[in-house]
């Protein structure tokens, strides 16, 4: 065999290496994103912005991801509040409920989608979830949450 041929092939390894690695975080991403939909967007909403009607009777209020500090609100932060709680707060010890890789997976989660990506949670809206066909109601959304942004906000 050449080596133009051994090369060829070892491009073509570390290729498939590359879209494994992508496909095997992708699916860690979306196993932090049903972990979080499940257990924090009661407090922290649904795209980590805190805008909660449980967040209006906590004082203090849950942490607003979007608007967290990326070079200290980290992985490892969020993974140490998971496991210990923040006394003080409503934010309790998850430790029992969560396994270290799953704190892992939602501490990732929220870094990556709300700190360093301000996204978007909209794939809270799905039929596991039960919204079937959520798009339909899109329309009837416009109301509640310019009501929302008003009473919460201010007018701004």
């Amino acid at each position: 065999m050449g080596a133009r041929c051994r090369w060829s092939l070892c491009w073509m390894a570390l290729m498939a290496s590359s879209v494994a690695g992508a496909e095997a975080l992708a699916q860690r991403h979306e196993a932090g994103r049903e972990l979080y939909n499940y257990r924090c967007y009661f407090c922290h909403g649904y795209s980590g912005n805190a805008r909660t009607l449980a967040a209006t009777f906590l004082i203090p209020p849950p942490t607003d991801f979007t608007h967290a500090d990326p070079l200290r609100l980290t992985p490892q932060v969020i993974v140490s509040v998971l496991e210990t709680g923040r006394p003080g707060t409503a934010m309790k010890s998850f430790r029992g409920i969560l396994d270290k890789q799953d704190m892992v997976r939602v501490a990732e989660f929220v870094v990556a989608e709300f700190v360093e990506h301000k996204a978007v949670n909209t794939r809270y809206h799905v039929p596991e979830n039960g919204w079937a066909d959520h798009s339909r109601y899109r329309l009837a959304f416009l109301l509640p949450r310019a009501r929302f942004r008003f009473l919460v906000l201010g007018n701004c």
